[in-house]
């Protein structure tokens, strides 16, 4: 817990404000964060985080961090037909992208929302969806060569890109399952 804080207020005097809430409680609420939240509402958030992270990227990456990044890349072009090994290695690329913008929490979000779509949703993408896994696979591609080059602008509308090939799908999956509740 944090300690009591004095406070002065002009014309009030000086009194001492109550303590913060314990630490676990904040835990509490995050975790509950997951347990209700819209899926539809996430992926609205999660765009606006990671397109701000990636604009942040093109600034703030280290070398060590844009090497990662790649190899992420790399692994997420390898997976091929592989569907379970594409959903694993394009997690890993959300996340190298959190830790180039320099922003471990959002990596840490990223990967609560993959946790809960895997809750929700058993199966997530179909084999018919293959050229948008393609597309993805390209546009993470795209997403990478903006943050090496440092051009902001460029990678948050390939971020943008990237993430729409699979909202598109998880929109479709989670409107098909709220129709068989």
């Amino acid at each position: 817990t944090i300690g009591p804080t004095c406070l002065a207020e002009q014309g009030k005097g000086s009194y001492v404000k109550k303590e913060l809430p314990a630490t676990n409680v904040i835990e509490s609420s995050s975790l509950k964060l997951f347990e209700t939240a819209n899926l539809f509402n996430l992926l609205e958030i999660r765009e606006v985080l990671e397109c701000y992270a990636v604009e942040k990227a093109a600034t703030v990456a280290s070398e060590d961090n844009i090497e990662n990044l790649r190899k992420a890349v790399n692994r997420l072009g390898k997976s091929g037909n592989d569907l379970h090994e594409f959903l694993l290695t394009d997690l890993d690329f959300h996340v190298a992208i959190g830790m180039c913008a320099r922003l471990p929490e959002l990596s840490d979000l990223v990967i609560g929302i993959h946790k809960l779509w895997n809750k929700k949703l058993p199966v997530i993408f179909s084999a018919s969806r293959k050229e948008k896994i393609e597309k993805s696979i390209q546009t993470a591609k795209q997403v990478l060569r903006h943050i090496e080059q440092g051009e902001g602008k460029q990678a948050a509308r390939g971020m943008r890109n990237h993430l729409n090939m699979v909202n598109d799908n998880l929109r479709d999956d989670l409107a098909q399952e709220q129709f068989k509740e």
